[in-house]
C-alpha cells in the first residue's frame, strides 16, 4: 500500500515554488488553455496570471503543497482580498485577446454565484499531470478543509475542469450552475455548505 503524501504548509517564502507547481498543474486545464492556447505564450505568462489569481494565499495559514512539488492547494480565508488589479493586468498581458469578451462574461456569471456571507474561497488546487490519478488532490482537500470546518464556514470554488467536479462533490461541494459562453469551456461554481 502506498504511504500517504507528505503535505507541507505553504508560506510566503514558498510562493515561487508553489507557482511553479501551479503552472505545471494547469498546463492542460480546459479554461486556462482556452484563454492561452499558444504553448509558448502559456509558458511565458501563466505564472504571472496564476500568481495574480492566487499567489497571495500563501500569506495565510491554510495552503499546502505536496513534498516533491507534486500538487498544491491555495485557500483565501474570509475577508482576505484578491488582487483584482494584478489579475486584470496579467489577463491583459497573457490571454488571447479574441477570448477576452467571452471569458469576461463567463467569469462575471461565475462571480454572481460567489457567496456574500463570510466563507473560505479556493482559487487554486492542482496536481502536476505526472502525478495525477494518485489521490493527491483528495489528500490536499482533506487536509485543507479541516480549517474550513473548524471555522464553521461554507467554502466556494469555481471548477475550470469538468473532470474535477466529482472530486469536489465527494468533499461536500455542490454544483450551482454550468457557466459557458461562445466556444468557452464550462465553468462550474460550487458551494460547500457548513459541515455539521
Amino acid at each position: 500500500m502506498q504511504s500517504p503524501p507528505k503535505l507541507i504548509k505553504a508560506t510566503a517564502q514558498d510562493r515561487e515554488t508553489v507557482m511553479d507547481i501551479v503552472v505545471a498543474a494547469f498546463i492542460a486545464d480546459p479554461m486556462v488553455r482556452w484563454m492561452i492556447p499558444d504553448p509558448s505564450n502559456y509558458l511565458q505568462h501563466a505564472k504571472t496570471m496564476m500568481d495574480a489569481f492566487g499567489g497571495n494565499c500563501t500569506d495565510y495559514n491554510n495552503s499546502f503543497y505536496i513534498e516533491g512539488d507534486k500538487g498544491v492547494v491555495l485557500w483565501r480565508p474570509p475577508g482576505a482580498p484578491a488582487d483584482e488589479e494584478a489579475m486584470e493586468a496579467a489577463m491583459g498581458a497573457g490571454a488571447d485577446p479574441s477570448m477576452m469578451e467571452d471569458a469576461a462574461i463567463v467569469m462575471g456569471e461565475v462571480q454572481s454565484y460567489h457567496p456574500e456571507e463570510p466563507h473560505w474561497y479556493l482559487p487554486i488546487i492542482g496536481v502536476d499531470p505526472a502525478w495525477q490519478g494518485m489521490g493527491l488532490g483528495a489528500a490536499l482537500l482533506r487536509e485543507s478543509l479541516k480549517a474550513v470546518d473548524a471555522d464553521g464556514l461554507p467554502a466556494f470554488l469555481e471548477s475550470s475542469n469538468p473532470a474535477n467536479v466529482s472530486l469536489y462533490m465527494r468533499h461536500g461541494f455542490e454544483p450551482l450552475a454550468q457557466c459557458q459562453r461562445g466556444n468557452s469551456p464550462i465553468m462550474t461554481p460550487m458551494l460547500r455548505p457548513v459541515q455539521k
